[in-house]
């Protein structure tokens, strides 16, 4: 009786110390259990987005593991062998404002188990979200996010440019979710930022990052519209928000771009009139700001061309010379088919005015006086005839001896320079008749032309060459020889610089159109035009104009030769050819009759 009241009492204390040992009550000094205690967070603490939960364990047995339980539930990376007992709480996929219990316990190396007193915690969201962010200009960027806190003070932006380092950038206050960040952005820089929320000194997880990048769109577009020979207007579209203006850039020819101008911002047009029609001009445009400058537009590249509007003189056919009244009303032409008159036509509809009836055969040359009210011509006839404008009375006649083939009326119209087969240029004065001087010595002289100064007389002649005379005392000054065939037109350039003349080569080996610099009488240049029967100069002296026997009525620009307009007016044929006095307007004749050109020079 006395053994089994001896078992009973013992299997008594085991069940009491078993249960003792599972006590989460602080054991008593000399209870054997580990003792325990949560260290961090303290009881009824709030933790933002995340903390440490600290533990402090000890036994006079050693403890051999430490267990961190967060709402009753333990998992294996909260199962410690040695110190520190440390675990890094994050909370923010947790509920927000939610409620949380931690408690840990030990193990000694007699599987005696101790327990920590409860703590209660509340856990906020803290970190913010969703940053995402565009460039509005290269000095300023614009940043939003999701507030996800109740307990921040503000926010803190950072920015990491090239991968230098994150660097505070911006402070804002609590509840913000955007802001603009300024700076200095260049188009190649590498732009990051992100943000976190702040609340006591105490910092948020950051964001996600967001990169950013200056995007400078270009202008676009580019083209240009020809105003006149000396400007156009340049046009583009503006595809940027923050420039400060566009740089327009110009290369003249081959050379290299120099900006010409800048303009101002959302400025898309811009006039260049500082233009020679003898030049070709490329064009780009960028946009820029005070750090950046963008990619260019299109290149355009403009040369001057001219174009010719016709209108054809009724009434007119197989001309052999033409010329225009000054002041564009009527058109003298004389015409093949063995015809002897010059015959005046209204020049708006065609309509016949008066015909001048005199020389035995076609007359070969004639000129309008410069007020527009007398006619000079001459012919195979030998004769030099004056005539009143328009009823066509003669005022005089001059037989000067053989056949004539050219007139030039002097500039200040007291004589002219005839020529023919007698092979003498003659000065002879449209007054008397009389003979200033002969200035001979070749065979024949098909073409005549005076210096706008009056102070030089050419002649084209049959032997290929062109003579130069002094008019004050008949001095040969120059002898230009090169061409091919006989020379059948010659002009002074107006500001007797340059002498053109033209012969009828039509191989594609000849060269006929020269052009000659003067006082020196070097070559300037030559253009194979093909048969020259008639030239002259526009009166601003920057082109030539030519007809040809192939019918065409050409326009070459003098700086370098370059056909710029032209059309072949004349199937059969251009005989003749004379720019008006404005330079608006070209007369030409042929097979065909009469044709009177509006020209419009164009930038294209």
């Amino acid at each position: 009786m006395k053994r089994t009241a001896l078992t009973l009492a013992l299997v008594l204390l085991f069940i009491s110390v078993r249960c003792a040992k599972e006590s989460a009550t602080a054991p008593a000094s000399n209870d054997p259990r580990p003792t325990v205690k949560i260290t961090s967070p303290l009881n009824n603490s709030e933790i933002l987005d995340s903390t440490i939960v600290e533990v402090e364990a000890s036994d006079d047995k050693g403890v051999v593991q430490v267990e961190i339980y967060i709402d009753n539930v333990v998992t294996p990376d909260r199962v410690f062998k040695v110190k520190p007992y440390q675990w890094k709480w994050n909370v923010g996929s947790l509920v927000d404002s939610s409620l949380h219990t931690v408690y840990a316990k030990a193990i000694d190396a007699d599987n005696n188990v101790g327990s920590s007193p409860v703590v209660t915690v509340t856990a906020y969201q803290f970190a913010p979200s969703g940053l995402a962010g565009t460039i509005i200009t290269d000095t300023s960027a614009s940043l939003s996010w999701k507030d996800n806190s109740k307990k921040e003070t503000g926010y803190e932006i950072e920015q990491n440019v090239n991968n230098v380092g994150f660097v505070l950038t911006k402070t804002v206050g609590a509840n913000a979710t955007k802001t603009e960040v300024n700076g200095t952005y260049k188009i190649a820089d590498q732009l990051v930022f992100r943000v976190r929320a702040i609340s006591a000194g105490v910092g948020s997880k950051y964001s996600n990052s967001v990169s950013l990048r200056v995007v400078f769109p270009a202008p676009s577009g580019l083209a240009f519209e020809s105003l006149s020979a000396k400007q156009l207007r340049l046009t583009w579209s503006d595809n940027s928000t923050f420039e400060k203006g566009f740089a327009v850039e110009r290369m003249t020819g081959s050379g290299s771009y120099t900006e010409v101008q800048r303009t101002g911002s959302n400025v898309t047009a811009w006039i260049d009139n500082q233009l020679d029609s003898a030049l070709q001009y490329s064009y780009r445009v960028r946009a820029f700001t005070e750090i950046n400058p963008s990619l260019y537009t299109n290149q355009v590249t403009a040369s001057y061309y001219v174009g010719f509007v016709a209108t054809s003189v009724p009434n007119t056919s197989s001309v052999w010379h033409v010329r225009l009244s000054p002041d564009k009303s009527l058109v003298a032409c004389s015409m093949g088919g063995g015809r002897s008159t010059i015959d005046l036509h209204r020049a708006s509809d065609g309509l016949l005015v008066s015909q001048m009836s005199g020389h035995n055969t076609g007359p070969s040359g004639f000129e309008f006086f410069s007020n527009g009210d007398k006619l000079v011509s001459t012919g195979g006839d030998g004769a030099l005839r004056v005539w009143r404008v328009p009823d066509a009375a003669m005022f005089s006649v001059f037989y000067i001896g053989s056949a004539l083939e050219c007139l030039a009326l002097s500039p200040n119209e007291s004589f002219v320079a005839v020529g023919g087969n007698s092979g003498n240029l003659r000065l002879v004065g449209v007054a008397d008749g009389s003979e200033r001087m002969t200035l001979g010595g070749y065979s024949d002289v098909q073409a005549a032309a005076f210096s706008a100064d009056g102070t030089l007389v050419a002649g084209g002649c049959d032997d290929h060459s062109v003579r130069i005379y002094r008019v004050s005392d008949g001095v040969e000054l120059k002898r230009l020889t090169g061409h091919l065939l006989g020379v059948t037109s010659v002009a002074f350039s107006p500001n007797g610089k340059i002498l053109a003349s033209g012969d009828e080569t039509t191989s594609s080996s000849g060269t006929s159109l020269m052009l000659w610099s003067l006082p020196s009488g070097s070559l300037l240049s030559t253009i194979q035009a093909g048969d020259v029967r008639s030239l002259d100069f526009s009166p601003d002296g920057e082109t030539v104009v030519a007809a040809t026997g192939a019918g065409e009525v050409a326009i070459y620009r003098l700086s370098d030769g370059a056909r710029i307009g032209g059309y072949r007016a004349h199937p059969y044929g251009a005989n003749s050819v004379k720019f008006s006095l404005d330079g608006k307007t070209i007369t030409s004749g042929g097979a065909n009759g009469v044709m009177i050109w509006s020209i419009g020079g164009i930038w294209k």
